[in-house]
C-alpha cells in the first residue's frame, strides 16, 4: 500500500507541552492526584456492588455475509469501540478488542458481558487498523498480536502509540492532530479528541496522544467520523468547520456515570446528540455501550436515552443503532 503523510495548513502543536505530555486545549483534564483515593474507593465499590443489568441483543456475524466488499460502505459492530468498516476497496478495523477481559487485572468489570460475535480469523482480510489511544479497552495487545500474525495490516495511530506496537512487530504509522495519511483511495485525518492516555500508574499519564479519525473515501464519495473516547468539547464544531460534515458519525454513548469521574473523558447520550449536531453529520451509529460494564449506569440505559432524545427532536431517521454483531450496509 502506497501512502504519504502530510500536515494540514492549520497544523499546530498547542496540545503539546514542554514536559513531554499532551494536553486538551479545548476541554478540562481531570486532576488524578486530587481524587485518586476517591477513585480507588469507587473501584472497590464497583467490585462488590450489584445492579440489575439486562443485556443488549447480540448476534453472530456470519463470515460469508461480510466477505464481499460493499458497493459503498458497510459497518459491522463487533462491540465496544470495535467496528469493521468496509469500503469497496478497503477493510478497516477500529480499536480492535477480541479478548474476554480488557483490563490490566482479571476482575468482573473488565469481562465481556455478551458473546464475541466473530473471531479474528473469521474476518475478511484487514488492510488498516485505526487506534484512538492506548487504554486497555481500546488497545488490546492479545488482539493486536493475533491480527498482526493473521493479516499484517497497517496500524494508523496517534503519536507515541507506535512504541507499544513495535514490540508486537506491527507495521504502524504515527500521526499528530491535523496530520493526514493519504492512500490511493482514502485520506485518514488525525483530529482532536478530549481524553487522556496511560497504561500504568507508575509511568504517568498523557505521554502518548489520543485522537479521533476523519475518513474521506473519495472513491465512494463517503466521509466517516470515528470519535474514539472523548468528552464533549469544542473540537466537534472545529472538525465540521475544517472538513465537510461527515456522512456517518460513530460516537460513544456509554460509561458516563458517575459524572465526577467520566465527564472529563466520555460522552453522555445527550452530549453525543449535541456532538452529532455540532458535526452536522447525516447519520449517527452509536458505539461504546453494552459490551463491558465499566461504569455505574445500566448497560441498556445509554441507548434508551439516545433513542428517546432523537425521537423528541424528530431525528429518529438519522439514528442507526446496531445490535452487537449487526451490520449496516449503504
Amino acid at each position: 500500500m502506497k501512502y504519504e503523510i502530510v500536515p494540514q495548513p492549520f497544523y499546530n502543536q498547542n496540545h503539546h507541552s514542554s514536559r513531554g505530555i499532551f494536553l486538551n486545549p479545548l476541554g478540562k483534564k481531570p486532576d488524578f492526584s486530587r481524587w485518586s483515593l476517591k477513585y480507588i474507593k469507587w473501584i472497590l465499590n464497583q467490585l462488590v456492588s450489584e445492579k440489575n443489568n439486562a443485556l443488549p441483543l447480540c448476534q453472530s456475524i456470519v463470515p460469508s455475509s461480510i466477505e464481499k466488499p460493499p458497493n459503498t460502505v458497510r459497518f459491522s459492530w463487533i462491540g465496544h469501540h470495535t467496528v469493521l468498516i468496509q469500503t469497496s476497496q478497503c477493510n478497516i478495523l477500529t480499536d480492535p478488542i477480541f479478548s474476554f477481559c480488557v483490563g490490566p487485572f482479571p476482575i468482573s468489570n473488565y469481562y465481556r458481558k455478551v458473546k464475541l460475535p466473530i473471531k479474528i480469523d473469521q474476518l475478511p482480510h484487514i488492510d488498516i487498523v485505526l487506534i484512538t489511544h492506548d487504554h486497555f479497552d481500546h488497545l488490546d495487545l492479545r488482539s493486536v498480536k493475533k491480527i498482526v500474525s493473521t493479516f499484517n495490516p497497517l496500524f494508523i495511530v496517534p503519536l507515541g502509540v507506535g512504541s507499544i506496537l513495535k514490540k508486537r512487530n506491527a507495521r504502524y504509522v504515527e500521526l499528530d492532530w491535523w496530520q493526514t495519511l493519504k492512500t490511493e483511495t482514502i485520506q485518514y485525518h488525525c483530529v482532536p479528541a478530549n481524553h487522556w492516555s496511560g497504561r500504568s500508574f507508575f509511568k504517568g499519564s498523557n505521554r502518548t496522544l489520543w485522537s479521533s479519525w476523519y475518513l474521506d473515501d473519495r472513491l465512494n464519495n463517503t466521509t466517516i467520523y470515528f470519535s474514539g473516547d472523548t468528552a464533549y468539547a469544542g473540537h466537534f464544531k472545529n472538525i465540521c468547520q475544517i472538513f465537510e460534515a461527515p456522512r456517518f458519525a460513530l460516537l460513544p454513548i456509554g460509561a458516563y456515570a458517575p459524572d465526577w469521574l467520566h465527564s472529563y473523558c466520555h460522552l453522555h447520550p445527550k452530549e453525543a446528540l449535541q456532538a452529532f449536531l455540532d458535526l452536522k453529520a447525516r447519520c449517527l451509529i452509536p458505539i461504546h455501550w453494552g459490551t463491558f460494564d465499566i461504569s455505574e449506569e445500566p448497560l441498556l440505559e445509554p441507548i434508551e436515552i439516545l433513542v428517546d432524545e432523537f425521537r423528541k427532536m424528530g431525528l429518529s431517521h438519522q439514528l442507526h443503532p446496531l445490535n452487537i454483531g449487526q451490520s449496516f450496509t449503504v
